[in-house]
């Protein structure tokens, strides 16, 4: 994952252990941290699979492009 995310749920992890007002409410907030973490995650996922496929469709037309087998239309 980014690691500026990582250092940055670091520091909130530390701030909610030293000022949430009781255990409960701190567990909260920790467990919503670790939802967030897990989206972000998961959004990255999604957007990495996204480019390789582009990518990989990309390639594929370039290869066929350099060949003589594919036409460039605009």
């Amino acid at each position: 994952m980014n690691q500026q995310f990582e250092t940055s749920r670091a520091v909130l992890e530390q701030m909610i252990h030293a000022h949430a007002p009781s255990d409960g409410i701190a567990i909260a907030m920790l467990h919503h941290v670790r939802q967030m973490g897990d989206a972000l995650a998961q959004e990255q996922a999604i957007t990495n699979d996204r480019l390789c496929a582009r990518h990989a469709a990309h390639r594929g037309f370039m290869s066929r492009f350099i060949l003589g087998e594919a036409r460039y239309s605009s």
